[in-house]
């Protein structure tokens, strides 16, 4: 539930990123959660292309324009990425080194 309420507050922040985006609600967020979660199961490399594709087109539910509705769906899924990236590549050498102690 901790995750998924983190993936929620991070849409709903990622939504004043951008000026077209900073008037959609919490609500609007769950929509747009929902549809990035069923566009991360199409069988594609970590959900690249059909995340951004799904959630810039659920935006448009919402009045937003296509264009940034793509710009945002970037900067998520990237955010994501160097995230991921980033945590698991300290978690890894941490790891790593704890297990060369033992």
């Amino acid at each position: 539930v901790a995750i998924w309420f983190c993936y929620l507050m991070m849409m709903y922040t990622a939504f004043k990123s951008i000026p077209a985006t900073q008037s959609l609600t919490l609500s609007n967020a769950v929509t747009v959660l929902v549809a990035g979660s069923l566009a991360m199961i199409v069988p594609t490399p970590g959900g690249v292309g059909a995340f951004q594709l799904i959630s810039a087109h659920a935006l448009i539910l919402f009045d937003v324009p296509l264009a940034d509705g793509e710009a945002w769906a970037n900067i998520v899924f990237f955010a994501q990425l160097i995230m991921f990236v980033g945590t698991g590549s300290i978690c890894y050498f941490w790891l790593v080194f704890k297990s060369k102690k033992a």
